[in-house]
């Protein structure tokens, strides 16, 4: 009888701890609780790696939870910047984004419709725009 204890119960703990782990990294994977806000280099433009003198920055400050305003800056040559300033709205558990112009001498954010967001961790966003630019940023 005692063995048979001494048998089963590092079975009993070990399988707790597996199962216990196992739920912290579906946790992990399914935090949709990660803000665009923050200041963002932009490394591909299109699927084009962004190398100096070339370079792209979002700075996005959030407002409430889900919304807030930004600055896009983008430039191809290292000389001619490329400005645009909007108001951002996530939607659909932080997986969508739309952006409305308010300044700017370009409308990249604004005018690529409802943005889909493939990749948002605290170092990290891809995003795709409705008609398939693709913007690729780190903190």
């Amino acid at each position: 009888m005692n063995t048979i204890i001494k048998t089963i119960l590092p079975v009993i703990l070990l399988t707790l701890l597996f199962s216990s782990c196992e739920k912290d990294k579906e946790n992990e994977e399914t935090d949709n609780s990660a803000s665009i806000a923050g200041g963002w280099t932009i490394t591909k433009y299109d699927g084009q790696v962004l190398q100096s003198p070339a370079f792209g920055t979002l700075r996005a400050d959030a407002t409430s939870e889900n919304t807030g305003t930004c600055s896009f800056v983008v430039s191809f040559n290292g000389t001619n910047n490329n400005k645009e300033n909007d108001s951002f709205t996530l939607s659909d558990s932080n997986t969508k984004v739309s952006f409305t112009k308010t300044d700017g001498d370009i409308n990249t954010l604004g005018g690529g419709g409802t943005w889909t967001i493939n990749t948002l961790d605290e170092h990290n966003l891809k995003i795709t725009s409705q008609y398939g630019l693709i913007l690729e940023m780190t903190k």
